[in-house]
């Protein structure tokens, strides 16, 4: 089996998206000019680009740890004051 068919069988299978055989070789067509797309992306040089557009910056702040006031108890999910949640990837 071709890897690109395989990706595109594992994609449709993880987002659970029903796709014919006959438009499996379409997608395939179209996830590799995505990623050849991105691959050629990738090689731009952009070190020395200045920012136009600053509204969509996103500011980072340092993370605090602090106690909170909400109760835990609700949650099924909680073992160890962690939320655990059932594996949903494969």
């Amino acid at each position: 089996m071709d890897k690109d068919l395989a990706q595109v069988r594992r994609i449709a299978n993880l987002a659970r998206i029903k796709i014919e055989k006959h438009q499996e070789q379409d997608l395939v067509k179209k996830f590799s000019a995505i990623k050849n797309y991105f691959d050629e992306l990738s090689k731009l040089d952009i070190k020395d680009e200045e920012i136009k557009d600053e509204s969509n910056l996103v500011t980072l702040h340092e993370d605090v740890v602090c106690d909170s006031k909400i109760s835990l108890s609700f949650s099924d999910y909680l073992s160890n004051n962690m939320f655990v949640v059932p594996k949903v990837i494969e």
